[in-house]
Order: C-alpha cells, then sequence, then structure tokens
C-alpha cells in the first residue's frame, strides 16, 4: 500500500514538473516581453 502510494506521487511529480515548468517559463517569458515593451515606449 505504501510502496503504491510513493509510486503514484512520484509518477504524478514526473508528469507535473514539465508542465510546471513551462507554466512559470511562459509566465517569465511574458512578464520580460511586457516590461520591454513598456521600457521601449
Amino acid at each position: 500500500m505504501l510502496i503504491g502510494g510513493v509510486l503514484v506521487g512520484t509518477v504524478l511529480t514526473l508528469l507535473f514538473l514539465p508542465a510546471l515548468c513551462s507554466l512559470v517559463l511562459g509566465r517569465e517569458k511574458q512578464i520580460s516581453v511586457e516590461t520591454s515593451h513598456l521600457t521601449a515606449g
């Protein structure tokens, strides 16, 4: 039972990590683009 829970947790983490990273990177890119537009005037 415990091993199954750990396995599910590991699989979920592996599945969600790339999505989370892409989300964070996408937000950073959007913010940098917005700020560059603001500074460019």
